[in-house]
């Protein structure tokens, strides 16, 4: 029977035991942590259940990292499916606080990667002159390396068109693609470290061969809030 938040908020105890309690004997670490971050950030969801499943523990420590690293762009519920089994696996001192982390994670995630597939949507679809005078786009952009390991210097060419530049500010995350091929599987994902002049630092996703120092021209898409969801994901983990 279950007390508390978890009476509170309708929500049953999982059938699969919820791995151990966090008193218990916890088996060796072989890096499937590693492993579980890796697939999320290729945006292999289903492996990263997969192999989270085969070994029926994750840290807390590797719940909290997986979800935060969530890349945009993800299905919605293939992110609450993720955040339900980690969670599943993971130690809790009592059921109560695993059944509010995923009744509340679950709202979490599903607004978040709500939101960043609208973003991307209308990156896709709505006019790239209303974007712009709104901030939330930076077109014909050149990259080249930045002067810290791992940056990115974009320079952007709006062609005189009028951009609100209070729409991208340090410490968002856009999405970065060619101005060609503005799909999710050539997106990367990153955090502005510094908006003017515009500074990316990539947190999922590869940059393409030959992108840095050529002619080849990208734009640069507001994201979703992640700064938010990892306020709130972190919250509700210590409630």
């Amino acid at each position: 029977k279950l007390f508390g938040r978890a009476a509170i908020f309708g929500v049953k105890k999982s059938g699969k035991g919820g791995g151990f309690k966090s008193g218990g004997a916890k088996p060796d670490n072989d890096g499937w942590d590693q492993d579980i971050l890796s697939a999320v950030k290729r945006r292999d969801i289903d492996g990263a259940i997969r192999i989270a499943e085969s070994k029926r523990y994750v840290t807390h420590a590797t719940l909290l990292n997986t979800l935060m690293t969530i890349p945009q762009g993800i299905d919605p519920e293939a992110g609450a499916k993720l955040l339900s089994v980690l969670a599943s696996w993971s130690g809790w001192d009592q059921d109560d606080h695993q059944a509010y982390f995923e009744v509340r994670g679950r709202q979490n995630i599903l607004e978040f990667l709500g939101e960043a597939a609208a973003k991307i949507d209308g990156a896709r679809t709505k006019d790239v002159a209303f974007l712009q005078r709104v901030g939330r786009l930076r077109m014909n952009c050149t990259l080249r390396a930045g002067m810290r390991d791992g940056e990115i210097s974009v320079t952007p060419n709006d062609n005189g068109q009028e951009v609100d530049r209070r729409g991208i500010l340090a410490g968002d995350f856009v999405a970065l693609w060619p101005m060609d091929a503005p799909e999710v599987k050539q997106m990367v994902e990153c955090e502005v470290v510094v908006a003017m002049p515009l500074v990316l630092k990539a947190h999922t996703g590869e940059l393409g061969r030959g992108w840095l120092g050529s002619q080849r021209m990208f734009r640069v898409d507001a994201l979703a809030n992640r700064q938010q969801y990892g306020r709130v994901l972190a919250a509700v983990h210590l409630s």
